[in-house]
C-alpha cells in the first residue's frame, strides 16, 4: 500500500496486520529458506538430480520449521488454530495417503506423502499467524537476499553457478546459470516468481527504485538461465496480472474469450498442440522430455484409474514401471517426469489428478477475483497461479514434496485463503488501494515518505 495516511493497528483492516509473535516468523523464515536454499546449503551447490529431499537434515529442519509454528499457534489453547487448511486440499492430501493401499512401493509412498503434509500444513500455519502483508515482505526479502547471492555465485564461482550439461540428455549447454538452485530450469522458476512479487505487491515510494533494480536483475539472471519455458511463462503470467490490476471489469469478457481461444486453438491445431503430441514419438523433443513422456503416456494407457501409488513411480529402484517402459539409462535414473501434470496422474490416478489441480488452481485462481479482493491482491495472487500452472507443463511442481516451486505454490494458496478469509468491505479495498484510509477511520497521524 502506497499511503500518506496511517490509521492507528487497531483501525487496520485484519488482513494489513502483521504478527507480533517472533516465533512464528522465525518458522516462516526457516521454512522459506530451506524452501530457497536447500539444495544449494545441503548438497554444496553440486548438481545432483535427487535434490535434498531424502536428506535427514532436510526433513529435520522442516519438521523445526513446523514445530516452532506449532508451539507459537498455541493449539492446547484453542485447537481451533490448526483448522488453516482448505476442504479442498485436505481431500486432495487425503487421497495421497490413501494411495498407500494400492502403492508398489508404501515405505516410499508414507515418507513422501508425510513429507508433502508437512510442507503444506507448514505454508498455510506460518502464513495465518504471521499475516498476510508481512508474509509476503518476508519472502520477498529472501527473494532478494536468494538473487543477490545466485549472482555473486555465478560471478565469482562458476563452477558452481554456472550449468555446462544438460540435467537429461547430458548435452553441452555450453554455459547456463543457475545460481544457488539445483539448475538452470529451477533458477528460471525462482526468476519468475521474484518478477511476480516485485511487479505486483505493494511498495513505498521510496522502495520504487530497489524494485526496479530487482526486477531487471531477475529478469537479468533469467535471461542468462536460457530457460525459454520460464521467460515464456513469465510473459503470459505478466500480461494476466496487468489485466486483473487496470481493469477487473474485464472478467465480462473471459467466458466470450475463453470462447474464441478454443476455437482459436483448434484451428492452429498444428502449430500449438502438434508439437507436443509429436513430442511422445521425439525422443529429443524439449529437451528430452519426449522420451519421459512416452514412457508416462504408455504406462497411463493401462494404469489410468489409480496409478503407482503417490511418490512410486520414480525413485523407488527396480520395482519403479520405468524399468519396463524404457530402455534408456539416463530416463531410467532420473527422478521426475519432467510434467508436472503427467507426474501426478501416474503416481494417485485420474481422481487424485483432478483433486490436486482443482485445490491448487482453480478454486484458489477463482478465489483470487473475489470482489472483496483488491485489483493489486488479485494481480499479484492469479499471476503466480498463472506462472505455476504454465510451468507446470515441463517441470513436475504439482505436490512435488519440498521442491521449491511447490513450496512457494502452497504460500501462495495459503496467502490466498487468507486474503479471502478477510472480506474487507469493497469500498474499503478501494479506498486502501487508492492509498487512502477507510472512510470511517479517523486520521491519526500523517507519515511523510
Amino acid at each position: 500500500m502506497n499511503s500518506r495516511f496511517a490509521p492507528t493497528v487497531g483501525d487496520v483492516p485484519p488482513f494489513r496486520r502483521s504478527s507480533g509473535n517472533p516465533l512464528a516468523l522465525a518458522a516462516m523464515v526457516l521454512f522459506l529458506t530451506m524452501a530457497l536454499f536447500g539444495n544449494f546449503l545441503l548438497a554444496g551447490g553440486t548438481l545432483a538430480l535427487a535434490g535434498s529431499a531424502g536428506s535427514v537434515v532436510n526433513q529435520t529442519a522442516f519438521l523445526g520449521a513446523l514445530g516452532l509454528a506449532l508451539v507459537a499457534a498455541q493449539p492446547w489453547k484453542n485447537p481451533a488454530r490448526l483448522l488453516v487448511l482448505p476442504a479442498s486440499l485436505v481431500v486432495a492430501l487425503g487421497w495421497t495417503w490413501l494411495s498407500v493401499v494400492w502403492s508398489i512401493s508404501p515405505a516410499d509412498t508414507i515418507r513422501r506423502a508425510a513429507l508433502l503434509t508437512t510442507v503444506t500444513f507448514t505454508a498455510f500455519l506460518t502464513v495465518r499467524q504471521v499475516g498476510y502483508e508481512r508474509s509476503i515482505s518476508t519472502l520477498r526479502v529472501l527473494l532478494a537476499v536468494a538473487l543477490v547471492m545466485s549472482l555473486v555465485v555465478c560471478t565469482l564461482i562458476p563452477s558452481v553457478g554456472v550449468q555446462y550439461m544438460s540435467v537429461l540428455t547430458e548435452k553441452n549447454y555450453g554455459g547456463t546459470w543457475r545460481g544457488v538452485f539445483i539448475d538452470k530450469n529451477a533458477c528460471g522458476q525462482f526468476c519468475l516468481v521474484t518478477v511476480l512479487f516485485f511487479a505486483f505487491s505493494r511498495f513505498r515510494r521510496r522502495h520504487l527504485v530497489l524494485r526496479g533494480v530487482v526486477i531487471l536483475l531477475a529478469v537479468f539472471l533469467l535471461y542468462k538461465t536460457q530457460s525459454k519455458t520460464s521467460l515464456g511463462i513469465l510473459a503470459i503470467a505478466l500480461s494476466c496480472g496487468v489485466v486483473a490490476l487496470y481493469n477487473r471489469s474485464f472478467r465480462v469478457f473471459l467466458v466470450p474469450l475463453a470462447g474464441y481461444a478454443i476455437v482459436g486453438l483448434a484451428l492452429s491445431y498444428d502449430r500449438i498442440i502438434a508439437p507436443f503430441r509429436n513430442a511422445l514419438h521425439d525422443p529429443d523433443a524439449f529437451t528430452g522430455r519426449g522420451a519421459i513422456w512416452e514412457a508416462l503416456a504408455r504406462y497411463l494407457h493401462d494404469h489410468w484409474l489409480l496409478g503407482t501409488g503417490y511418490g512410486a513411480f520414480w525413485g523407488v529402484g527396480d520395482r519403479s514401471p520405468i524399468y519396463a517402459l524404457s530402455h534408456e539409462d539416463w530416463v531410467r535414473n532420473i527422478l521426475t517426469g519432467h510434467n508436472g501434470y503427467l507426474d501426478v496422474w501416474t503416481s494417485i490416478g485420474l481422481p487424485g489428478l483432478v483433486l490436486v489441480v482443482g485445490s491448487t488452481l482453480v478454486i484458489p485462481l477463482l478465489k483470487c477475483f473475489a470482489r472483496h479482493i483488491p485489483p493489486k491482491d488479485t494481480a499479484l495472487l492469479s499471476s503466480m497461479i498463472v506462472g505455476v500452472a504454465g510451468i507446470s507443463l515441463t517441470e513436475s511442481v504439482l505436490f512435488n514434496t519440498d521442491f521449491t516451486l511447490n513450496i512457494l505454490l502452497m504460500v501462495t494458496v495459503a496467502l490466498i485463503a487468507e486474503r479471502y478469509r478477510v472480506r474487507t468491505p469493497l469500498l474499503t479495498s478501494r479506498r486502501l488501494e487508492a492509498g487512502k484510509p477507510p472512510a470511517s477511520v479517523p486520521t491519526r497521524k500523517r507519515v511523510t515518505g
